[in-house]
């Protein structure tokens, strides 16, 4: 029957080209523009129908394999109509028949390689990113887009070998030539190393973790990712910034989350008119103004009588922070607090003066 479709074909297009005649090559891309749109339709009911119904359901996995297949689905249908349509060909180059073979080996490689990928973004977005959610532990939160990176890059290595080894080439020998030119890329690469090794090691020593805020080099701002190559902060104006982690490993860093309770010391000075038992006064509306603030740690705030300065009569404050995230709210709150109880008070903070005395 496929036999006496060509026959016809051929007669009713009789000029040929490469072996085959204008007839079959209509049909080629006939099948493969049907068998593309075929493709679309697929995905457009498993896009809008197939995944109402899945969410309907209890369990996620249904909704896991319309992940997994929903596009790679599409491609596999278009190598599908590739084959079918090739058949109704007749090449008269045998390099024609070996190149369309390994096009279509090399189309299903990449398609079980795309299935692979999506089946392990699902496994990380459905069961290891919850999981690590629940762990107090943030090494965890860390590891997790080096892992999904990590097995993407060996899957897709893996089906270029593949690839590469089907159409006739002594992947062996590529590897070992890999090998050699590695020793010339990797000074080339110096950069990239080092920052690999600096990625290493604050995985291994753990000086910050992902949530953590931390200040160096002028930066200070809140980690969102560490990887291999560099870590990703975001500051307190929502700006990303990218550092390499051979610098980081290099500076000290100062881990602000990690200090707990985290202390604010400061000098606030009075007139000299202030009498004793108003400075007395000044002392208890301090530590008042520290207590009713959300996120300080009360029992732990210190006020003295620490000088007689040039122009004031000179406080020292000392307080802790029970919530470390949220210093410059707390920070904020306390001094305005400390304001609005000595304005109460009719209280007067000192500015710089000097007393001139004459002398006759």
């Amino acid at each position: 029957m496929f036999e006496d479709i060509l026959i016809k074909i051929n007669e009713m297009f009789p000029e040929s080209y490469f072996g085959s005649s204008i007839g079959q090559y209509a049909v080629f891309f006939g099948i493969l523009i049907l068998f593309a749109v075929i493709g679309k339709i697929i995905y457009f009911v498993m896009k809008n129908q197939v995944r109402r119904l899945t969410a309907k359901t209890k369990t996620e996995l249904d909704d896991m394999l319309v992940d997994i297949v929903e596009e790679p689905l599409v491609l596999l249908v278009i190598v599908i109509g590739l084959f079918i349509g090739f058949r109704f060909l007749t090449p008269d180059s045998e390099f024609l028949l070996w190149f369309f073979d390994k096009l279509v080996s090399s189309l299903i490689v990449a398609t079980v390689a795309w299935f692979a990928v999506r089946l392990i973004d699902v496994i990380i977005k459905h069961y290891l990113i919850p999981l690590a959610d629940k762990t107090d532990s943030k090494l965890d939160d860390q590891l997790i887009p080096i892992l999904s990176k990590g097995l993407k890059i060996a899957l897709i290595s893996l089906a270029g070998i593949i690839v590469l080894n089907g159409f006739g080439y002594d992947v062996t020998a590529l590897i070992a030539g890999l090998g050699i030119g590695g020793l010339a890329v990797a000074f080339a690469a110096q950069d990239t190393i080092a920052n690999l090794f600096g990625g290493v090691a604050i995985f291994v020593d753990k000086p910050f973790t992902i949530g953590d805020r931390v200040q160096f080099k002028g930066v200070d701002a809140t980690v969102t990712q560490v990887g291999i190559r560099t870590t990703k902060l975001k500051d307190f104006e929502n700006q990303f910034i990218t550092v390499p982690n051979s610098l980081i490993s290099k500076d000290i860093i100062t881990n602000v989350s990690m200090a707990k309770p985290r202390r604010i010391k400061f000098k606030l000075g009075v007139v000299y008119g202030t009498t004793q038992k108003k400075l007395m006064k000044a002392k208890e509306l301090i530590e008042k103004a520290v207590a009713e603030v959300n996120g300080t740690v009360p029992e732990k705030t210190k006020v003295t009588f620490d000088a007689f300065a040039d122009s004031s009569l000179e406080l020292q404050i000392m307080y802790f922070l029970s919530k470390t995230d949220d210093y410059l709210r707390i920070k904020d709150e306390v001094n305005f607090k400390i304001m609005e109880l000595f304005e109460k008070e009719k209280l007067e903070f000192a500015y710089p003066t000097q007393t001139v005395y004459l002398q006759k």
